[in-house]
């Protein structure tokens, strides 16, 4: 090394003669070695950009086959088309001929399942009355239409006779017909909840065989030997003076033994004598 080496700033870079190349260093210079290893673990741009971007999912084979269903939609019905105006006269007109009764504006709306909307049948009713093919009759605010009686033939008073007649006579069938399947449905009823044959039969087998058994236990009752009377009520009336002087002992064995139990500080239980003189009847 040069003598005026000594002479350069510390770090500068120097050459020997043999062409070694040194670092000059003073040995009280404080040198981190954590700096040089900080770094040496930063990661270079290339690889901080392919950690930030998301990987790519790879498609295997068994999920580039399938395919996701998609479901159809449900097909709506189609709704119901409504007539014009011009398409409700006619319709109208011809429901209040055929039907022959009154209604309202709403009924007929109703009853015509809205085909017709519910201003156009006002409108229409207003006009087919004002036209004389329809009759309105006003009750307080309501309106009632129906067909013109003229329009149909006339009827004498004898044939509206013979059809009330007739009416009444409909009417006396339909209501003895209703009566007829009461009572037939109330025996359907009966006989539903009835046993059927073969049960019946399974009974009076069982009844049969219970019946000849409670014969044969009369029959050998009737052939024993009976008891008189009197011997009988002697027995029960010694037995019932038996059962008093059994009662009267115990009674005083008990109250023996809670004296003693008493005396002994102890519970009638716990006093060593026989357990038939405390057991119940």
């Amino acid at each position: 090394m040069s003598e005026d080496s000594s002479d350069l700033p510390v770090g500068f870079i120097v050459s020997d003669d043999d062409g070694d190349e040194s670092v000059g260093l003073d040995d009280d210079d404080d040198f981190d070695e954590g700096d040089v290893k900080e770094s040496r673990k930063r990661a270079s741009p290339k690889k901080a950009d392919e950690a930030k971007s998301p990987k790519k999912s790879k498609k295997t084979p068994a999920t580039e086959g399938k395919k996701t269903a998609v479901k159809k939609p449900k097909e709506k019905a189609a709704p119901k088309k409504e007539l014009t105006e011009s398409e409700g006269y006619d319709v109208i007109l011809k429901y209040l001929n055929e039907q022959n009764k009154p209604f309202n504006a709403q009924t007929i709306f109703d009853n015509l399942h809205k085909e017709v909307k519910k201003p156009y049948v006002v409108r229409i009713l207003s006009k087919l009355a004002q036209e004389g093919k329809i009759i309105e009759k006003e009750y307080g605010k309501s309106k009632v239409y129906f067909a013109d009686q003229n329009q149909f033939p006339s009827v004498s008073d004898q044939e509206l006779k013979e059809m009330d007649n007739e009416i009444n006579a409909l009417t006396a069938e339909s209501s003895s017909l209703q009566e007829e399947l009461t009572r037939l449905r109330n025996e359907v009823k009966e006989l539903s909840s009835s046993l059927t044959d073969e049960d019946l039969e399974k009974g009076i087998a069982t009844m049969t065989e219970e019946t000849k058994q409670m014969k044969e236990r009369v029959e050998k009752l009737k052939g024993s030997e009976t008891i008189d009377p009197k011997e009988l009520e002697s027995l029960r009336t010694e037995v019932t003076r038996v059962q008093k002087i059994w009662r009267q002992r115990r009674n005083q064995c008990r109250e023996m033994v809670g004296n003693l139990a008493e005396g002994m500080d102890k519970k009638d239980s716990e006093v060593n004598v026989s357990s038939f003189l405390f057991s119940e009847e």
